[in-house]
């Protein structure tokens, strides 16, 4: 008898959607042959064979036979080849051998699985396991909503045992082993256990080894890990290495009580280099119950004077009455814990009260800092001397002081904040300062007066008041040191590639605060640009509004009083300057910025006028020549007519000056780091040429070409936009087609 069976539809399993799936059957003397079997899913497609010879009667039906999986594509692996050889007999089913070869691995098990009785129960299993994983990255695909899992893995283990209680023993040695985007890390992990299964609670012994850890971007060197035990009475073992100076180790035992388990911490401590770590103050006691963990004995000490000790419940699921208590603990002794990004120093005392459920508790009691200090290493940013008084009463924190002093610099905040569900209400915050120094490195330093006040509630809050920029450097970033901005690739004649639709985020604080802010800078303030050899002092007045969930509106105007810039290679003083803001758009704020430099018989004036992302360059001199004999006077400090040959030669260099230092690594950095290129052209005419190009400037646009037929197989082309009629367009790297040419725009 033959019988072919193709179902087609798209029922789905969780994650897993059915596409088709089909096979050809041949059944001839209690022998099934089946052919041509395919599975196609959302997973992938999985082709396979299969032939079982089997016995079926009244009382008993009894199997044999063998499934063949061919090369395949299934969920994210490829599949070489694998068999099974498996049989039904006696109630009980057989794996003889089944073997698995991928690209990702190879695993191989067998076993059996009987039950007895007319209920069906399980009463005896086993399975035996070996697999060499070289990448363990398809896991995801089978499990889409676990967390990228990398690295390779070598175990071997074996199942046993019944429905009631399994018996698992297995070894593991994984290399590079990665959990999470960048969550855990692990070089080198090993482990082994051999533990019982059971309803109640697992029992055994398991031994876990880690080296070369890197957990959420913290290093450790090892993790060493054993636990042992039965259903009554279970001890542990854990030491982390955080360097050789750094150890955290505990010990204890976990005890089941009628209802929940009383765990006895023998040892929980940390141990440092000057031999001041954290060490348990007598046996802690924690009971765990269900949805809820009591403290009934828990106290750390250091150095017999800093303590830190939690009595109560916390409750995961229901009422939490828990009271933390600090003893002028240490700040620093924290540092390691911490993120990098900050350091903290100072005294802490505090007692706080937690009553009620956990996602929105009540708070009470104090919390004090003296002698403190704050330091983000990333920005240079450092104060010292930080006194904080915090008053915790039921869902408002009131900010009693904070204030930082030193000399006749000093910052001072007060006010308070309300929460409820762990979200802030309502805030009512005032910020005075005076001389204060704030900083980010490599981008300003400055220090201001300022009174600020910030009241309203999390989604809607309100910042006025004035600032007064006493001193201030700022420091424009080069654009060489800017990541790549996407690249665009038009083919010419082509139509553009349709962008990827915006993503759209959450309001953030900023986008929900309104503003009022009034702010002087009286001078003494400079503004550094590098790339442009600029410097320059700045001064002025200008008021920032904002309302809720709209942009900046900036109104005033700031001047340069003093300063200088480079052009053409050639250093220039400012003679008046000014960024006026009108109210609208900041970047639709006027510039003007002139500066003039006399040569013999003729004054050059360069202007940089309009609006702030727009500027426009402005070349002019008394009495009036062209453009070409301007650029030769700044130059060459004479016109093109009286230019040596070398001179003009080296006029085909104008627009990479023009450029100012920012192409003077020449156009071949585009293509790296140096200068990111926004647009790729591809002209498949003529043979075809690839460019590679990007504005510098709104008027100034510079390409790499290369041509596939030409001997000489590359251009420089340099286009940049004097004014609104007359263009630069240069070209070198090509005999040919090398020079410099000044056209002529006119529309009419």
């Amino acid at each position: 008898m033959n019988a072919s069976i193709d179902i087609k539809g798209s029922p789905s399993f969780n994650s897993f959607t059915l596409n088709e799936a089909k096979m050809n059957a041949r059944l001839e003397n209690n022998n099934l042959a089946i052919t041509g079997g395919l599975l196609d899913s959302s997973a992938g497609t999985l082709e396979w064979t299969a032939r079982v010879n089997f016995t079926l009667s009244r009382k008993k039906f009894k199997a044999r036979g063998n499934l063949n999986i061919l090369k395949s594509e299934f969920a994210g692996v490829t599949i070489d080849s694998s068999v099974i050889f498996a049989s039904f007999e006696n109630n009980t089913f057989t794996i003889n051998k089944a073997e698995l070869f991928t690209e990702s691995g190879n695993i191989s098990f067998s076993g059996y699985a009987g039950k007895a009785g007319s209920a069906g129960l399980l009463n005896d299993l086993f399975l035996s396991y070996a697999a060499d994983i070289n990448n363990m990255g398809f896991l995801k695909t089978l499990a889409p909503n676990l967390k990228p899992v990398k690295g390779s893995l070598i175990s071997s283990g074996e199942l046993r045992g019944s429905g009631k209680s399994l018996r698992l023993t297995a070894s593991f040695e994984a290399k590079n082993l990665m959990y999470g985007d960048a969550g855990l890390y692990a070089e080198n992990s090993k482990g082994a256990l051999d533990v019982m299964l059971s309803s109640h609670f697992p029992t055994g012994n398991v031994e876990l080894s880690f080296n070369g850890i890197n957990i959420s971007g913290r290093s450790f060197k090892s993790l060493q890990a054993s636990i042992s035990g039965n259903e009554q009475k279970m001890n542990y073992r854990v030491e982390l290495i955080q360097n050789p100076a750094i150890t955290y180790a505990s010990e204890g035992r976990a005890v089941k009580e009628k209802d929940s388990y009383a765990v006895n911490i023998d040892k929980l401590e940390t141990s440092e280099q000057s031999g001041s770590g954290w060490k348990n103050d007598g046996n802690l006691l924690v009971k765990l119950s269900r949805g809820r963990i009591t403290f009934d004995k828990f106290q750390l000490a250091r150095n017999d004077k800093q303590k830190i000790s939690v009595t109560g419940a916390l409750g995961l699921k229901g009422e939490t009455d828990l009271i933390l208590k600090t003893e002028s603990v240490d700040l620093a002794g924290f540092n390691e814990l911490a993120l990098p990004d900050f350091k903290l120093e100072g005294k802490l005392n505090s007692e706080i009260a937690l009553k009620g459920p956990m996602v929105n508790p009540s708070l009470n009691g104090s919390i004090e800092i003296a002698g403190g200090a704050f330091s983000l290493p990333k920005t240079g940013g450092e104060y010292r001397n930080i006194r904080c008084r915090l008053i915790l009463k039921e869902k408002e924190i009131t900010i009693d002081y904070f204030d930082c002093k030193n000399g006749d610099e000093y910052l001072d905040l007060t006010g308070n904040i309300t929460a409820e569900n762990l979200k802030i209400r309502n805030i009512g915050l005032n910020l005075a300062c005076r001389n204060f120094p704030f900083a980010s490195a490599g981008f300003f330093s400055a220090r201001a007066d300022c009174q600020l006040k910030l009241k309203g509630s999390a989604g809607d809050s309100l910042l006025t008041g004035n600032i007064t920029i006493l001193k201030s450097d700022i420091y424009l970033s080069s654009s060489r040191n800017n990541q790549l901005n996407e690249i665009e690739v038009v083919e010419k004649g082509a139509k553009s590639k349709t962008p990827a639709p915006e993503v759209k985020h959450e309001p953030g604080i900023i986008s929900n605060m309104s503003m009022d802010i009034d702010a002087a800078i009286p001078g003494n303030s400079w503004f550094h640009w590098d790339e442009a050899g600029l410097d320059t002092e700045i001064k002025g007045n200008i008021n920032v509004k904002k309302t809720w969930n709209n942009p900046f509106v900036i109104s005033g105007e700031i001047d340069t009083s003093h300063g200088s810039f480079k052009y053409l290679g050639k250093s220039f003083t400012i003679d008046e300057g000014s960024l006026i803001f009108t109210g609208g758009n900041p970047g639709d704020a006027q510039l003007n910025v002139k500066s003039s430099k006399q040569y013999p018989g003729i004054l050059v004036t360069i202007a940089v006028t309009g609006k702030l992302s727009s500027p426009q360059l402005t070349l002019t001199s008394i009495p009036d020549t062209d453009q070409a004999d301007i650029i030769s006077y700044l130059m060459f400090g004479k016109p093109s007519s009286k230019l040596s040959q070398a001179e003009e030669g080296s006029l085909a260099s104008v627009p990479l000056n023009v450029l100012g230092t920012i192409a003077s690594q020449s156009l071949k950095d585009a293509l790296g780091s140096q200068l990111a290129p926004e647009v790729i052209e591809i002209n498949p005419v003529s043979g075809g040429t690839i460019g590679v190009g990007k504005y510098i400037t709104n008027k100034m646009f510079v390409k790499q070409e290369w041509a596939f037929s030409s001997e000489e197989t590359y251009q420089t082309i340099i286009d940049y936009q004097l004014d609104n009629n007359f263009n630069l367009h240069s070209q070198s790297g090509n005999s040919r087609t090398a020079g410099v040419d000044i056209f002529w725009n006119y529309s009419y």
